[in-house]
């Protein structure tokens, strides 16, 4: 965290939202505060930074290379090379997490679950549930299952 602190053109990275991931080669490192950062440990040098100037609260990363990041207010889809191309403004007061299945993204908040269309932006169904803390999510062949505090729900 020290060598990219000192090779980032962005100000300090503070709280990653998890460990650096590899793809391509080059290690990601997401910052809550909105802070991107793509670096190449080969050649010591940062490919592309970005900062969307929002609290990143959850992420998905696609076999192709896609960034898919949830703030407060909205779902961005970044290419493998930093841009954002596509982003989905969503209404959820507690958005909680994101996870896909084929082309729609799916968004858990404390209300339930939204199946969302980012290509044509709308929201195709909702799945009212109450959730509580500590979501979940298991992959198992064709089935998705959540589990809360109290519950363990399937999704197919």
């Amino acid at each position: 965290l020290e060598d990219l602190n000192i090779l980032t053109s962005l100000n300090s990275f503070t709280e990653l939202i998890d460990a650096p991931f590899s793809h391509n080669e080059n290690l990601y490192f997401l910052d809550r505060s909105g802070k991107i950062s793509v670096f190449n440990p080969i050649s010591s040098e940062i490919l592309w930074e970005l900062d969307i100037n929002d609290t990143i609260l959850s992420y998905l990363f696609s076999n192709d290379g896609y960034l898919i990041l949830m703030t407060f207010n909205e779902i961005l889809i970044l290419s493998n090379n930093g841009n954002i191309i596509n982003s989905y403004l969503h209404n959820k007061e507690i958005p909680i997490t994101i996870f896909n299945i084929q082309e729609y993204i799916y968004l858990v908040s404390e209300e339930g679950i939204s199946k969302l269309n980012i290509k044509d932006k709308k929201e195709e169904s909702f799945y009212k549930n109450k959730f509580t803390g500590n979501l979940e999510i298991y992959f198992q062949e064709q089935n998705i299952y959540l589990k809360d505090d109290k519950s363990l729900f399937l999704i197919k």
